[in-house]
This record gives structure tokens, sequence and C-alpha cells, in this order.
């Protein structure tokens, strides 16, 4: 949801921050070094994973971002994303080496190399030879790598928030949880039955289906009136809604903030609300930082914005 001026007015009034912060993530210019790549988030989870340093390289890269969205591996092949969170063309994988996973889409004669060496991505069709369309501004391993509840500080079945598979993921909310699309459309709504150590367990009931987050086994289970519980998704990534701020995340670093009703994400053009069903909405300036903070403004309505690590809270202003 957008800032409305109303809501926002009232916040003002009040003194209140208008969100609470729910996660942050590092830069994306900051995340790709020699493709050594720290504490990178997973497939861009909703709260910060902490999975530990992975070299990314062209055997086991799956995603890779670039200032005009991304490209990102999925069970049956690659998609392309754009900033707003449409999925766009799909292409075949033909082939990897130590630094390149090369795609492709035949109903287009397009060829796309990912060159993680050159932090390049090449395009190539039946008009135009190779050439560089974008730069790549970060990459992330694969999934496979991302959950390790071991590692992570608390995050097990009791304190898990959201849980990714290769076609969307199940993320809890005030009102209960929500099975989102890999397009970011809510479907589905649970409630939660219970919590072990290493699961969380949920019903629809109007569907009379149950699911099980299980966290130990990495999969989510299925189960309703006609099937008995079977495997329905492979986990890829969990996160929970009370893991502490990686220490490397600061206000210097920073390049998203995700927020109950959608995120705050630095471009390479600046920085974009999007809500949360994946819309791009309104643009901003960043004008400065500091230790805590990204200080953000939308001239054209004159609205100010920040976002404050320390107390974790997105703060408003406008005339």
């Amino acid at each position: 949801m957008r800032i409305s001026q109303s809501g926002a007015a009232l916040a003002k009034t009040l003194g209140l921050a208008f969100w609470t912060m729910f996660a942050v993530f590092p830069a994306h210019a900051n995340t790709i070094s020699a493709l050594q790549v720290p504490k990178i988030e997973q497939g861009s989870s909703s709260l910060y994973w902490q999975a530990g340093t992975t070299i990314v390289n062209g055997t086991n890269v799956v995603e890779v971002r670039h200032s005009a969205g991304l490209f990102q591996q999925r069970s049956n092949g690659w998609v392309e994303i754009d900033a707003g969170g449409n999925v766009g063309f799909t292409f075949t994988e033909t082939g990897r080496d130590d630094w390149s996973v090369y795609l492709k889409d035949p109903t287009r004669n397009v060829t796309i190399q990912l060159d993680l060496h050159q932090k390049k991505i090449f395009y190539a069709d039946a008009s135009n030879q190779k050439f560089p369309l974008y730069d790549i501004l970060s990459a992330s391993a694969a999934s496979s790598q991302a959950i390790a509840p071991n590692i992570v500080a608390g995050l097990n079945g009791r304190s898990v928030s959201e849980v990714r598979h290769a076609e969307g993921l199940f993320q809890q909310r005030p009102g209960g949880w929500v099975e989102i699309d890999a397009g970011g459309k809510v479907g589905f709504t649970f409630t939660e039955t219970g919590r072990d150590d290493w699961s969380v367990y949920l019903k629809d009931p109007t569907r009379n289906v149950t699911i099980q987050l299980d966290l130990h086994q990495k999969k989510i289970f299925y189960a309703d009136a006609s099937n008995q519980k079977f495997p329905l998704y492979e986990i890829l990534s969990a996160s929970a809604a009370n893991q502490p701020m990686a220490a490397d995340i600061n206000g210097y670093t920073v390049g998203e903030v995700r927020h109950s009703e959608g995120m705050f994400r630095q471009l390479a053009t600046g920085w974009v609300e999007i809500d949360a069903t994946g819309n791009a909405g309104f643009t901003f300036t960043e004008t400065g930082r500091d230790d805590w903070s990204v200080y953000l403004k939308d001239p054209s309505r004159n609205v100010t914005i920040q976002l404050d690590l320390h107390q974790k809270k997105i703060f408003y202003a406008d005339a």
C-alpha cells in the first residue's frame, strides 16, 4: 500500500513513525566483490537471512540482479523479473562453466550469458551479436545452501515467519499466514494450528487443507480430505520475524528495507517504494546517510522519508 496523504498526515500529527521495519538487506552494490558474497540474502526473502559466507560462481549461482530487475532460476528453468516483481520472459539453461550460466529463449532466438567474472549480462539474438546488456549488481548461490537453522540463532519452528519454495512462499502476517505466488500475488490464507521445534502447522478450513512447514526435513507437506500428507515443495530459505539485524547492516550499507505493507528498495536510479503485491510506486532521491539511517526525498510531493535502523522505524514527513 502506498502512503496515503490522510494517513501520513495523521501519523505526522501524532508524532509517530509510519511503519515498523520488518527487515533490512545490504545494498546490492556491496554484495558482489570478486564474487565473494558475505551473508547474502537468498532469493530476496522478506527477512534477513544470514546464511554464512558463500563463494558464488557459475556452477552454483541461481539469481543474478541488475539495475532493472533480475534473472532467477526456478524448478522449470530461468525467468526474467523486472524491478516491479513482474515475471517476463522464460529461458532454458543450455550450459554452465566456472564463471557463467548460458540461457536461451528459443521462441525469440535470444541467448543470455550471465558472466560473473566480468560482472556483465550479455545478450544476443538473430539480428545482434553478443553485447553487454546490464552490469551485474549482485548474485546469490544455490538455494540448497540457504537453509541452515543451526547457523542462524533462534531460527526454528517456533520463530520462523517466512518459508520460501520454488514457486513462491508462505508468510506470517498479523491475521494469520498467506501463500504468495512467484509473481507476488497473495492466494490462500491459513490459520496457524501449532508449532514445535522444527515445524509450523497450518490449516485452511475452507478447503480442509493442512500444511506443515518442516525446517528439519526442508520440506513443505500438504494434505487434504482426499490426500494423505505428502511433500509438496522443497524449502529453499526461511527467516524469522524477530531475527536481529546483521552486524554489517547499517545506514551506510543498507539497500532494502521491508515493512508490513511492502518495502523501500535502492535501484541504480534511486529508491523506489514497492507495495506488498510487488508493484512499484513512488520514487525517491537519496539525500544522505549516517551510521543508522538513510534519508530520502520525493520532491514532486515534498515528502521526506527516514529509514531508521536504530529505532527500526520508517519516518514520514511532508509539507
